[in-house]
């Protein structure tokens, strides 16, 4: 009997997955000692833990917050000039005979000019002759512009020209150096200048007015006219962005301990690493994941929070209190999130049965996870294994009788080898990736991801679909029928493509028309410790489910690779910089053709990404090893390599007539 007469002769009673079934499921789950965790990947707003700057509303608050942002630090004499010091600030008394700002800066000005006169006339006179020819041409020197601060750019322009490697064991660069360095007037030295005038270019004169900032001035305003007037808040602002982003995570962390413990009235222990040591089975658990980005902009942390086993019910009451939690506190999903769900059952479990029972492709639609990199579906594994032995024969036992069959032949009978088929499961089953993971004590179901947060009702359906489908396999006798049916539904997958796939003139057709797609896909190396060679393997099993070969084409050091990661980056201005910036070796373009039908619907079937996103590396998933941008290229139906692909269906064909 062949696998296809089995599956149309037998009568089949179709299991029931829907939400009543689901909601049965977790009371028996209940029942029966199944325990359920939740690893809830989820970002942490920063506006929940950084506190927003409050305006002053005296001058010991003021002078404290032009103190800690380094106002005059930060700032040329040019861009927040001594005339603007003077709006805002006036001196209480003359200060070493002083009475404003501007009357030091006038004054110090013209001590530096004479000095830089002096170190002027030092150099060679012909060298001084060249290097005035090029301020000219240059148009630093302007002979309609002579005014103290032009005459003071030019002399800072010979110091630079002066002070350059090529005469760094030459006189004439420690010359450059001095000249510069009297060319050049900041905030730093003018404050110098009005506390002690015999004081050297250094920070002492801002230190000695910021200890005693309101005993030397006086505001013209308020405290908070001035802090506004100023533009401080941009200030802070920046400086807050300036923060690195790893200190951020124990800000958040901090801030969603105590909220986390007194929602679920548990224990919280907070990891600085992932998987930084062995969980026990009562504490709930923050760790940071590196399969999240950061929002630096934001300041939003990207973190996992994990919780205990827990009993089904008592599961459901925790999930319905953590999307309060969450939505209360504007935690956020999108695209890059995953919700690893948990499940464990005290009887043994028929780890096949739960795959084949379960409906692993139809949720990982449900969830726009086909595709997504962190998740490889156990029954398309299975599928793929099965494809390629492309042999069913291996996963039945034939048995031949001794009593004479059909025109006196020998009888025989086949079942499933369920001792091969178990392997089959256990291999597509045990990688931390795949959708139905087995690690011996639990199954981790890895399908639900994207935006969960906003679809508390998908959540529970799927909560109590596992269960249901771990009730199923944990019970021998129950559905054992259509357990046997999709068996052999699974196993037709290794008839020959052309026969599972339809008549191969509409496939055919299909090419003459609109052509073949091919995937195109720029990728960005940024791990240090792994080569590009090895960046590019983990790009194409991630993406493609494939590996090099014959069909690949890969160009690396690819300019056009770089200018698609950088175009269609949506990540921060800071991010997109630094893609910007790295070396043309560090991206590579990937072209990859279809090499046999299933890749061709694949192919068919994939959309080109909207944005670039991160693959990881294959051996250490938690671990970013690149950008990538995919797209869909489709050739034209008189291409040579779409009529190559046409002359193998044709071939395929008539072969399997």
């Amino acid at each position: 009997m062949r696998l296809n007469d089995f599956i149309e002769e037998q009568t089949i009673v179709e299991v029931p997955m829907n939400p009543s079934a689901f909601a049965a499921a977790i009371d028996t789950g209940q029942e029966q000692g199944v325990r359920v965790g939740f690893e809830f990947e989820v970002y942490i707003p920063g506006a929940l833990f950084i506190q927003p700057a409050v305006a002053p509303n005296t001058k010991e608050q003021f002078a404290s917050k032009f103190r800690d942002v380094e106002y005059l630090e930060h700032r040329t004499t040019s861009e927040f000039t001594p005339a603007d010091f003077d709006t805002y600030f006036k001196f209480k008394q003359p200060i070493n005979g002083f009475n404003n700002t501007q009357q030091a800066y006038d004054s110090l000005l013209k001590k530096r000019l004479t000095l830089a006169i002096k170190l002027f006339n030092k150099v060679e006179e012909s060298e001084r002759a060249r290097l005035i020819r090029k301020a000219k041409k240059n148009g630093i020197l302007k002979t309609t512009e002579n005014s103290i601060t032009n005459q003071l750019k030019f002399t800072q322009f010979v110091g630079q020209q002066l002070a350059n490697w090529d005469n760094y064991h030459s006189s004439d660069y420690e010359l450059g150096l001095q000249l510069q360095s009297a060319s050049v007037i900041n905030w730093q030295s003018v404050w110098n200048w009005i506390l002690n005038s015999n004081t050297t270019d250094n920070i002492t004169g801002l230190l000695q007015l910021m200890g005693n900032f309101n005993k030397v001035l006086e505001l013209t305003k308020t405290p908070n006219e001035t802090y506004y007037a100023l533009k401080i808040p941009e200030v802070e602002e920046e400086l807050e962005y300036d923060v690195d982003e790893n200190d951020d995570y124990p800000m958040a962390t901090e801030k969603l301990k105590p909220m986390i413990a007194s929602t679920m009235g548990a224990k919280v222990t907070v990891f600085d690493e992932y998987h930084e040591r062995k969980k026990n089975t009562t504490n709930w658990y923050i760790e940071p994941d590196g399969s999240l980005s950061m929002q630096e902009e934001a300041h939003d942390v990207g973190l996992e929070i994990v919780s205990p086993p827990l009993p089904a019910i008592t599961a459901i009451d925790t999930l319905k209190k953590f999307f309060a939690l969450a939505q209360e506190n504007k935690f956020y999903t999108n695209t890059s999130t995953g919700l690893h769900i948990n499940v464990s059952i005290p009887q043994k479990l028929d780890v096949l049965k739960l795959a084949v029972f379960l409906g692993d492709q139809y949720v990982m639609k449900y969830f726009n996870r086909e595709n997504n990199r962190h998740v490889a579906g156990t029954m398309r594994g299975m599928g793929r294994d099965i494809r390629r032995i492309n042999d069913p024969q291996a996963y039945t036992d034939i048995k031949t009788s001794n009593q004479p069959g059909a025109i006196n032949q020998p009888s025989q009978t086949s079942n499933f080898n369920m001792s091969a088929l178990q392997i089959l499961a256990n291999n597509n089953s045990t990688e931390h990736t795949a959708s139905i993971s087995n690690n011996g004590k639990y199954i981790s179901f890895r399908h639900a991801g994207g935006n969960y947060l906003a679809d508390y009702s998908g959540i529970y359906n799927s909560v109590g679909r596992f269960i249901r489908a771990m009730i199923i396999a944990s019970t021998p006798e129950l559905y054992a029928q259509e357990y046997k049916t999709k068996i052999a539904k699974l196993l037709a997958q290794g008839q020959p493509e052309i026969q599972r796939y339809g008549p191969v003139d509409k496939v055919i057709a299909y090419l003459r028309k609109n052509g073949l797609p091919i995937m195109e896909l720029d990728i960005m190396k940024i791990s240090a410790k792994k080569s590009m060679n090895i960046a590019i393997k983990d790009a194409l099993f991630e993406l493609l489910d494939t590996a090099p070969g014959n069909s690949v084409v890969v160009q690396q050091n690819n300019q056009g690779s770089k200018n698609s990661i950088v175009n269609f980056t949506t990540s921060n201005a800071v991010v997109k910089e630094k893609i910007s910036k790295a070396p043309l070796t560090e991206f590579a373009k990937i072209t990859v053709l279809p090499e046999e039908l299933r890749d061709l619907i694949d192919f068919i079937n994939r959309k080109a990404s909207t944005s670039v996103g991160t693959f990881k590396n294959y051996r250490r998933s938690y671990e970013v090893a690149g950008y990538y941008y995919l797209n869909k290229i489709m050739l034209p139906p008189n291409d040579p390599r779409t009529q190559a692909f046409i002359k193998k269906m044709l071939k395929q064909q008539y072969t399997q007539r």
